[in-house]
Order: structure tokens, then C-alpha cells, then sequence
């Protein structure tokens, strides 16, 4: 697949670190709003990917990583569409992180604020089962998907309590990674999660790594249908949801105008 130069160059260089990706769901075809990621599109990331010599961990394995060309590639919501995913994933020999809506296996997609689009199937526990066993990491999005920050502290500790238990029953083992739904969380659903036995949480807030330090804030860059594939290998480089050419000539700008006084400074004599 053709890749512009400057794109190709960008990402031969690699980024700085590791960085997190997040997806929801991936129709056959086109998409129909901006969290639809075709499977054709979601193909040719992980062709990217395998092209330029990245690796791939689950989100429960961020601490171990040493490669900055690493990624976490991660699902939110657990659509039925993303076995498609799942599939492909195997076949490059990737893993991937699903966080799925507890009470929606098996159903559809009728939690609150979704009313603007058309309900989908969800994944069924006999496909969390499968994906499991292959090595793909289940985690939590809550009990309902709901907006934890705007609960009682007794609702939270049931949406994340309960959800981890039910989803523990589908794959057999203990499920220690969270997302927050709609990417809203406070100081007390951030602790609540610890204490509901969580090690690990996933944020909508975009760059590289976790906010301060803090494995249950974890970043994560969101993936868009109209990403083109240059659009998508700058979002690895740059760990933002905006990768557009106006920020990359800023950013090769600023490369040239560091190197350029490195190498000044490098051949001024000495006071």
C-alpha cells in the first residue's frame, strides 16, 4: 500500500513511546458515524503495523513493554462486528483488548445516549469465550455504560463490581482492566476502581502513556473513519487524535530548527 514519503519517513523514525489506540466498532462496509471504523480501513492499520516492524501487547502487559513501536490496540463498547476484528488480528499474529459492556452481551446497543444511532448486535459470550483463549485481553466497560462520574459512590461500586464478576464468569479467570465509559471519570471513580480490584484503566485523553504516572488513567489515541493511512501512521508518531499536515510541518519545522542548533553549536569554538 502506498504511503506519502513524508509519512513513511515519520514513521520509519518511530515514536517516542508505546502508544494506545482505541476503535468501537468495525462495520463490513462503510461507516455510518464517527466511531465506525471500516474492517477494510482496520485491515490496512494492522498491514502498517506489521510493515514497519511494530509489536502489539494487551493493555494488562503495558508495564513490561520496552519498544517504543509498540501498540495497544483496544475496542470499546464490544460490538458483534468486531469478531471480523478479532479475526484479522489473529492472522497478522496480533492481540488486541476488548472492553466490553457487561449487560450488553449477547444483545444489543441500547445504553443511554446512544439514541442517535442504530442499535448493533453484540459480541456473543461463546465469541468473549474464544477470543480469550486466543490470547486477546477481556476487560470492563461497566455494567451499563453509563456516566460513572455523575453516580452515587454505591452505583459506581456496582457498575464496576458487578461487571467484573460477570464478565469473570464468561472467561473463567480474574478481568483486571477497565475503560471508562464515554471517557468520563473523577478522583472517586478512579479509586473505586482500584478498590474494585481494577489494575488498569483506559481514558479518552489523547498522547502517549498514563496522566501522572497513574496506570488506571491510561491515554489512548482514537481512531476516526476518515483517518486516511498516512493520518493514522503520523497518529502513531505523534500520540494525538490530530494529525494533520499543518502539525506535521510543524513538527519536521521544529526537528530542522533543533538539529540545525545542535550542529551550530557543534562547530562554534569554544569562549
Amino acid at each position: 500500500m502506498w504511503l506519502d514519503p513524508i509519512s513513511r519517513k515519520l514513521l520509519e523514525g518511530g515514536p517516542p513511546a508505546p502508544v494506545c489506540l482505541m476503535y468501537h466498532s468495525i462495520p463490513p462496509t462503510i461507516s455510518r458515524n464517527e466511531w465506525e471504523v471500516p474492517l477494510r480501513c482496520f485491515d490496512q492499520h494492522l498491514w502498517l503495523l506489521k510493515e514497519f516492524g511494530w509489536a502489539t501487547r494487551t493493555i494488562s502487559q503495558i508495564e513490561t513493554v520496552g519498544s517504543p513501536k509498540t501498540a495497544f490496540i483496544t475496542f470499546d463498547d464490544g460490538y458483534q462486528n468486531n469478531y471480523a476484528a478479532f479475526k484479522s488480528l489473529l492472522a497478522h499474529k496480533f492481540v488486541a483488548t476488548w472492553f466490553l459492556v457487561a449487560n450488553a452481551v449477547g444483545g444489543t446497543s441500547d445504553w443511554e445516549d446512544n439514541a442517535n444511532y442504530e442499535r448493533q448486535p453484540m459480541l456473543s459470550a461463546d465469541q468473549i469465550k474464544e477470543m480469550d483463549r486466543a490470547g486477546m485481553e477481556i476487560g470492563s466497560h461497566g455494567l451499563s455504560h453509563t456516566r460513572l462520574a455523575a453516580l452515587a459512590e454505591t452505583n459506581i461500586q456496582y457498575e464496576l463490581g458487578e461487571s467484573k464478576a460477570a464478565l469473570e464468569t464468561i472467561v473463567g479467570h480474574p478481568i483486571n482492566s477497565f475503560a471508562y465509559p464515554f471517557g468520563t471519570y473523577n478522583q472517586t471513580v478512579r479509586d473505586i476502581a482500584a478498590t474494585s480490584g481494577y489494575a488498569f484503566a483506559c481514558t479518552t485523553k489523547s498522547g502517549f502513556g498514563v496522566v501522572d504516572d497513574d496506570l488506571l488513567q491510561i491515554r489512548r489515541i482514537t481512531v476516526y473513519p476518515n483517518d486516511s493511512l498516512a493520518t493514522f501512521a503520523r497518529k502513531l508518531v505523534f500520540g494525538d487524535n490530530h494529525a494533520s499536515w499543518y502539525r506535521t510541518a510543524r513538527y519536521v519545522l521544529t526537528q530542522m530548527s533543533t538539529r540545525y542548533k545542535k550542529t551550530g553549536a557543534a562547530k562554534s569554538p569554544g569562549l
